[in-house]
């Protein structure tokens, strides 16, 4: 708080005029990029179906993360279920995931266990790439492109069975 309040040049106690906490500011951050990366998700699916969708998807996500990292790292940060307004933008950030899913004739139970795959395997890609973990010299971009022609098989393919 004394980093942020010397930033808007005010004293601490004077920044508690307008924000409460610390943790107040970080969920506005996670409802602001929850908020966008859904806007983001949306307008990446919109008209069109399993991979090209799951492509254009995946290629804004990553986008979204390297552009706004300290969005992307508050929305993880969050306390979702906790909050309603922030589980709300959840949902509403999940429903083109879902969709793009349904291209696929994927729903239910099944769906939800694809969308964990996805973010999964997205969110473990961007941070991988982003903390230079990737050190062997293979071109990322073409990694990037294996991680969703192996995700468009497994949604092409594979059928959940109940056995987990």
């Amino acid at each position: 708080m004394a980093t942020l309040a010397r930033s808007f040049g005010v004293a601490v106690p004077s920044l508690y005029k307008h924000v409460s906490s610390l943790a107040w500011i970080q969920n506005e951050i996670a409802k602001q990029g929850l908020q966008d990366l859904g806007n983001v998700l949306k307008d990446a699916a919109t008209g069109r179906a399993q991979r090209d969708a799951l492509s254009h998807m995946a290629k804004a996500y990553r986008h979204f993360a390297k552009a706004y990292p300290g969005r992307y790292a508050a929305i993880h940060d969050a306390h979702i279920p906790q909050d309603h307004e922030l589980q709300q933008l959840s949902d509403r950030t999940l429903r083109p995931i879902y969709d793009m899913l349904a291209t696929y004739g994927r729903t239910g139970e099944e769906a939800t266990y694809d969308v964990r795959l996805l973010r999964a395997a997205l969110h473990g890609f961007v941070t991988l790439e982003t903390t230079g973990a990737f050190g062997i010299p293979l071109d990322i971009e073409q990694s990037f492109d294996y991680l969703i022609d192996a995700m468009d098989a497994s949604f092409r393919s594979y059928r959940f069975s109940g056995r987990y």
